[in-house]
């Protein structure tokens, strides 16, 4: 478990990494008073979460069972987030558009959102 080239460290780095884009993109998005930029960071940070999600699944996998292989998941995660991620980033279906509050920006959601 000791070094930077064991898996556990490489995959908790980077699902550290990549919740740190989530809370950036997030502060930048409320921070902003163009609605435009501040769309570009909500799906930047929407993007960021479904990549934070494979390595959390990968993280948890090799810290709690390191000899299972579950070679079908892995793929459909990775797959499934990836699909995520490019719906987030260049689609209207996750986030459809937003409104510019005193408090922040409010996001609008598209069809790809079930509430």
């Amino acid at each position: 478990m000791n070094g930077r080239k064991s898996k556990i460290n490489q995959f908790f780095f980077l699902w550290t990494f990549f919740s740190l884009l989530w809370i950036i993109f997030g502060y930048f998005a409320n921070a902003t008073k163009e609605i435009h930029m501040a769309l570009i960071f909500e799906r930047l940070r929407f993007g960021a979460v479904s990549i934070f999600f494979i390595f959390a699944y990968f993280f948890s996998l090799f810290f709690y069972q390191k000899q299972k292989t579950y070679t079908l998941l892995n793929v459909f995660v990775v797959i499934s987030c990836l699909f995520f991620l490019f719906l987030s980033i260049f689609t209207n279906l996750i986030i459809k558009e937003g409104l510019i509050k005193s408090w922040g920006i409010e996001v609008i959601f598209g069809k790809g959102i079930f509430s």
